[in-house]
């Protein structure tokens, strides 16, 4: 019985250690081709040019920001002065990503004059994007070079591409390729019944805050 759990637990850490390596390879796929598109630039936090110089809507939303950053801290948490004259309104509404937002409200004091972090979001989008689609494509078929090969699929997805100068709210698809995961995972791979409650309401959170 001990050599058979003692295997068990071997396989278990196995699984994960190779599930990790297959987000990981995605994970890195993303950040590659988000480099070799748009150049390491739009990572400057003081750099605001780019946006500044589109034509999409990032501008309203890094304005957005900038309203949001300037006004005291209101209840609930997004509320933004000097957008409209009736009165405070909410971040959401310039897609201005509000959990970012908010936390780098919080870093404000110490943070340039100048700052912008979407470019850092975009980033993080495509290293997502790329993790989890090859996580999903794993759980299909469990074959490394597969997953990794099918993730460009899904960071190379065309609206994507353009999304990142117009509506960088939409950019995150590993929100839906989380949830399809989830799916895929019957109630009886989890080790009680609370964590996939636990998983999902997470998910939705960050969606909604998103």
């Amino acid at each position: 019985f001990l050599t058979v759990r003692l295997s068990f637990i071997s396989t278990q850490k196995n699984s994960h250690l190779k599930k990790t390596f297959v987000f990981l390879s995605g994970a890195l796929i993303g950040a590659l081709i988000f480099i070799l598109i748009y150049g390491i630039y739009v990572l400057n936090p003081t750099y605001d040019d780019w946006i500044l110089a589109s034509d999409g809507d990032n501008i309203q939303h890094y304005l957005g920001w900038i309203y949001f950053r300037r006004s005291p801290w209101h209840f609930p948490l997004c509320l933004t002065d000097g957008l409209l004259s009736t009165g405070p309104v909410s971040c959401m509404y310039t897609d201005s990503i509000p959990i970012l937002a908010v936390f780098f409200k919080l870093l404000s004091p110490i943070l340039p004059e100048t700052f912008q972090y979407m470019g850092l979001w975009a980033l993080i989008c495509y290293i997502l994007n790329g993790g989890f689609s090859a996580i999903l494509m794993y759980k299909i078929k469990p074959n490394i070079a597969f997953s990794a090969a099918c993730s460009v699929l899904f960071i190379m997805y065309p609206p994507i591409l353009q999304r990142i100068f117009f509506h960088d709210a939409l950019i995150p698809i590993w929100l839906i390729l989380a949830a399809f995961i989830l799916l895929l995972n019957s109630k009886t791979q989890w080790k009680n019944g609370f964590t996939p409650v636990i998983l999902w309401s997470v998910l939705c959170a960050i969606s909604v805050t998103i």
